[in-house]
């Protein structure tokens, strides 16, 4: 058998979406670094008193990264880490900017390297020595507590939302109501530039900004809200017009993975099954919205930002201010959680904190509000797929196709965004689109690229596409099984390859299996499985429903539990443990009723009364179970949220008899006619 290359016509496909798409569900390797390593004492210095000062390039979401960055240097260079000092990312330190984006969930399995490399040279600068060999890593698999921890519990951590430069000003912007619209006029201004506390106000009709400085966030917005902007076009889509446009049938399609000859496999199936799945769009709502500080003095501009990408943010301010990206400096503190939404392209305030500042010669705090947030941040794109499944006379399962439509997840990634139009192939959509089960000898996946930039603006999120793309092949190996009368364990470990690839994935299923105790589920309770690959990590889950016999939550069940199992060594297991737990909520959540919708061109759910994200205390325990391997993993806080929407909604089938086959599976009373 040959996986045969992806297909389309026009120009070739650039290598590394090549390399992505061929490789059937394991992506990831290669870091993605532009620039040359950075010098040693880049990463440290060293205080005559022990003192070690680590500067890191990857900003603190919440993940860890910057304990696991530390243990990485301090194991290397032999100190203690009660003499660490940690530092947050600066663009002046001389990282090369490639190296300082947050993306795909891989920080530790990205710099683990790098970082040890550097740490080595440093130790043999300081014994006198040439070169330098990395060692061990004293401290990798160690669980060491978490750096950031106490100040956070504390208070004492400062965000970008926590910065406070002398004599600053807070701003306020007024966002278009609907996607794509752009301003014609505006009346009002004069009185809004004497109101109370009012230091500056900016309109411009060519870029469309509309912001105000102040010296209370609450007086800048009392003064948007005297003006009276008139906005032209945009869009006025309805949900209907999305569901239309997002279409298996209506969009072409171009092949991504190929076995054998699924139209024509040998022997002939004897039946066919066919099921159809839905996604909806949903938003990161991370705690902290997008926030920046700016302030510039003389020749020079700094940007406090809560960004996943300090190099978008440092270009979209040197173009505001008409000046080199060298006089931008751009400073990452702590970011109040993120999951793709910060990364610096659409929705980030930091060039219009730098604007204000510059009129008024102050530093400027500007923050998006969760409602501006809500209705004009970037969704997740909203996908539809067909699954299907060649069945022989004597129950083999001899074909599997997977097709899908599915707006654009790379959003306003600048060389993702161009990629996708010059190729008609979105690199962060076809994540998880693979199959795995690379046992069964023909497999098939097309893939069709919408494009919905006049209608709605669209990013990648958390795991990318893997949690709606597993949604819907997982839940259908879950209906082959059920047709077959076979169990859903037993049908996928059937299905692996005797290679590595299989391999691993049996070894997660088989644990997490044992962990759950799977064949032997409680009374009253229904249990769901499914698996994942993603970057480095593969992954498994259990989840266990029961009734909510008290009608008082947002769906018919409760979940009891999920055990989950992901393998590859890693250099602190608690931490990724924690990152486990936190994504399978996340993708719980997301499964359960987390919808976006669209009435008129406008966002119904408009701030979080309206849309239902998975509450603490109705959030399950989560068991994470570390298989061991010979590889170090990445991506596990991206790769723990794929597979829930799939175990979930195989967890309901067991235990209802009910297939749901669209996400949220629950979704919230339609507010479809409420007013945004």
């Amino acid at each position: 058998m040959k996986s045969g290359r992806p297909r389309r016509g026009g120009a070739a496909l650039p290598n590394v979406l090549r390399r992505l798409l061929t490789d059937q569900g394991l992506p990831g390797g290669t870091p993605p670094f532009k620039g040359r390593a950075p010098a040693p004492a880049t990463w440290c210095d060293v205080d005559p008193d022990g003192t070690v000062h680590f500067y890191l390039p990857k900003a603190e979401l919440g993940q860890g990264s910057q304990t696991v960055l530390a243990q990485i240097l301090a194991g290397e260079l032999g100190a203690d880490l009660d003499k660490v000092v940690l530092h947050h990312p600066d663009t002046e330190r001389g990282f090369p900017l490639g190296w300082m984006t947050v993306v795909g969930g891989s920080t530790a399995e990205l710099m683990r390297v790098p970082a040890l490399r550097a740490a080595a040279r440093l130790n043999a600068r300081r014994r006198g020595q040439a070169g330098g060999t990395p060692g061990s890593g004293g401290l990798l698999g160690v669980s060491v507590p978490r750096i950031d921890l106490p100040s956070k519990v504390t208070g004492a951590a400062v965000f970008t939302s926590d910065v406070r430069l002398p004599g600053m000003l807070y701003g306020a912007l007024l966002l278009p109501p609907r996607h794509g619209a752009s301003l014609e006029s505006v009346s009002g201004v004069e009185e809004a530039r004497r109101a109370p506390g009012v230091v500056h106000v900016i309109v411009d009709p060519t870029t469309g900004l509309i912001a105000a400085a102040a010296g209370r966030t609450h007086q800048a917005r009392a003064a948007l809200s005297l003006l009276r902007p008139r906005w032209q076009g945009g869009s006025d889509a309805g949900q209907d017009t999305i569901e239309a446009a997002v279409d298996v049938r209506r969009t072409p399609a171009h092949r991504i993975q190929n076995v054998g000859d699924v139209a024509k496999p040998a022997p002939r199936p004897a039946r066919r099954l066919v099921a159809e799945y839905r996604t909806s769009m949903v938003v990161a709502a991370p705690p902290e919205p997008p926030v920046a500080v700016a302030e510039i003095t003389g020749d020079r501009a700094t940007v406090y930002s809560s960004t996943q990408n300090p190099a978008l943010v440092q270009d979209a301010v040197a173009r505001a201010l008409g000046r080199w990206r060298r006089e931008i400096r751009v400073v990452v503190p702590y970011v109040g959680g993120s999951f793709g939404r910060k990364h610096g392209y659409l929705g980030d305030p930091a060039a219009a904190a730098a604007l204000l500042a510059a009129a008024t010669g102050r530093p400027v705090h500007l923050a998006w509000t969760r409602h501006q947030d809500q209705l004009n941040g970037p969704k997740r794109p909203p996908s539809h797929h067909v699954m299907e499944a060649g069945i022989g006379d004597g129950g083999d399962l001899l074909a599997l196709r997977h097709r899908f439509a599915v707006g654009d997840a790379s959003g306003g990634w600048p060389s993702s965004s161009r990629a996708a139009r010059a190729t008609d192939v979105d690199l962060f959509s076809v994540f998880g689109a693979h199959l795995l089960y690379r046992g069964i000898p023909n497999l098939r996946v097309d893939y069709g690229r919408v494009p919905l930039p006049s209608t709605v603006e669209l990013a990648p999120m958390r795991s990318l596409s893997t949690h709606t793309n597993l949604f819907a092949i997982e839940s259908f190996l879950d209906e082959v099984a059920f047709d077959l009368g076979v169990d859903p364990l037993e049908l996928r470990l059937r299905h692996l390859s005797d290679d590595e690839h299989g391999r691993r994935l049996r070894r997660v299923l088989e644990t997490v299996a044992a962990e759950a105790n799977w064949g032997s589920p409680a009374p009253g309770t229904g249990r769901g499985i499914a698996c994942c690959a993603y970057g480095k990590t593969v992954t498994a889950q259990v989840v266990q429903v029961r009734a909510d016999d008290t009608g008082t939550g947002t769906a018919p069940i409760v979940i009891d539990e999920v055990v989950a199992a992901a393998d590859g060594r890693t250099v602190n297991p608690a931490i990724t443990r924690s990152q486990v737990e936190g994504a399978v909520v996340m993708g719980l959540s997301w499964a359960l009723g987390e919808r976006v919708t669209l009435r008129r061109g406008q966002v119904v759910e408009s701030d979080l009364d309206r849309y239902t994200i998975l509450r603490a205390d109705a959030s399950p325990r989560v068991r994470t179970v570390l298989v061991d391997g010979d590889h170090w993993g990445g991506g596990v806080n991206e790769a723990g949220a794929g597979p829930a929407a799939a175990a979930l909604a195989n967890a309901v089938h067991a235990l209802t008899g009910t297939r749901i086959r669209t996400l949220p599976l629950f979704p919230p009373p339609n507010t479809s006619e409420a007013s945004p």
